[in-house]
């Protein structure tokens, strides 16, 4: 059921990012081009890859800054990421590809112009690692936010890599049961911020 969630990539992010490929190549010389291409198919490899549901902390971090310079170049207006980690964390194992999608999340619906900011944060609270983003956008309301959890939500409405936040609520329950937590909290024109709480020292297969 996870690797069915995880295959079901949004062919128009495909035919999107391969557009921005081609505007490249006719206004750009080949390096840019080369960087693009290069970290689409760092993204790519990463989310639709074989080795495993569960990775380090910093295999995670690693490609999303990466998904997050694939954007930079694909708009227009500037939006500041800043990604603030305790380097002590690094070696932590946590479920594959459970921040991504949250950050996409923050660029899709929520940073509309070149003052947006996403701030990841991801430190120890007592025995949790505590994941956090937070946006500058445009906010949600609590029926936004169950909107964006609802697994059943309309296709149409599906951005970016088509994998929404209810692969990372599944994902949570998968591996640790009730021992993680999702919090969602937005204001309307003030953004919205998204807290991950998960047991640290996690071992797969051990709830």
């Amino acid at each position: 059921e996870i690797e069915k969630l995880l295959h079901q990539i949004n062919p128009r992010f495909l035919h999107n990012t391969l557009n921005t490929v081609q505007w490249l190549a006719r206004m750009n010389g080949q390096d840019e081009i080369d960087r693009l291409v290069a970290l689409f198919t760092r993204v790519l490899h990463y989310n639709l890859g074989k080795e495993g549901g569960v990775v380090s902390l910093g295999e995670e971090i690693g490609v999303l800054q990466d998904y997050v310079d694939l954007q930079r170049i694909r708009y227009a207006y500037h939006f500041d990421v800043q990604i603030k980690v305790d380097p002590s964390l690094m070696q932590e194992r946590i479920p594959r590809f459970i921040m991504q999608p949250i950050v996409e999340n923050a660029i899709y619906h929520g940073l509309k112009d070149k003052n947006g900011y996403i701030q990841i944060d991801v430190c120890k609270e007592g025995g949790d690692l505590a994941i956090t983003v937070k946006d500058n956008g445009a906010g949600m309301t609590d029926q936004d936010i169950i909107r964006l959890l609802d697994n059943q939500a309309d296709e149409s409405n599906k951005v970016g890599m088509g994998i929404g936040l209810s692969y990372v609520k599944h994902m949570l329950e998968v591996y640790y049961g009730d021992r993680a937590a999702m919090e969602i909290k937005g204001v309307i024109g003030e953004g919205t911020t998204f807290k991950l709480r998960l047991p640290a020292g996690f071992k797969e297969g051990v709830r």
